[in-house]
């Protein structure tokens, strides 16, 4: 995908795990991101190991997506010091939490936040085939893709979307929870599913599906 959620066939890997985000800024430090990507997850097939994913902000991003796309514009000014050690701090901590949102624009934890306007956007040339996200998800029930960047009609007729995804199903054999975030270990992956998208230039286009009891695709429907 490229450029705001595009590309021909990208993979979309689904994380099946448990728990809560919270909004730790003003208790964790944060690290910005390095790689924007993890090039090794373009590798996925059945079998496919992940050792460890952990949520949060910044620098987590990183392992989350095969590409990411760098963010748009100037980054938020870090405020002047006051004197005021509690209030700078807090300050501080408000900032690190602006300048990761803006450094992970495009990032794969946009596909947490529900906002149809935030897409994740791989960070490849080219039309972006075969790039690779990941997501996690609480449940299993109505989970859905909405395919393409849906800021507005007129961006989601200028950019390009999947004509195929495959979306894989993986699990995690344990979880830990800091303070800070949620850490998973030996993600596998289990089954996928391939969707094909007709290219209508529908606004909103998106895909729902189902898993059953064995974690297997039990129906699928277009809205």
């Amino acid at each position: 995908m490229n450029r705001k959620f595009n590309g021909k066939i990208s993979f979309i890997f689904v994380l099946l795990a448990a728990g809560a985000f919270y909004v730790w800024a003003q208790y964790c430090n944060i690290q910005m991101p390095v790689m924007y990507g993890n090039p090794v997850l373009r590798k996925i097939a059945s079998g496919f190991v992940i050792e460890q994913l952990c949520t949060g902000y910044g620098i987590f991003n990183d392992a989350w997506a095969s590409s990411y796309l760098k963010p748009e514009g100037k980054p938020p000014v870090q405020p002047a010091a006051t004197g005021d050690e509690d209030a700078d701090m807090e300050a501080y901590y408000e900032y690190q939490y602006q300048y990761a949102q803006w450094a992970c624009m495009y990032a794969p934890e946009r596909l947490r936040d529900g906002d149809p306007a935030k897409p994740w956007v791989e960070g490849v040339k080219g039309p972006g085939i075969g790039e690779v996200v990941i997501a996690y998800l609480p449940i299993l029930n109505n989970i859905g893709i909405m395919n393409g960047f849906q800021k507005s009609a007129d961006l989601y007729a200028k950019n390009a979307r999947p004509r195929k995804v495959r979306i894989w199903l993986m699990a995690a054999e344990r979880m830990d929870v800091t303070e800070c975030s949620e850490y998973y270990f030996n993600i596998k992956t289990i089954n996928f599913i391939e969707v094909y998208y007709n290219d209508e230039k529908n606004f909103f286009d998106h895909i729902y599906f189902i898993f059953n009891n064995n974690l297997r695709v039990k129906r699928c429907y277009k809205e």
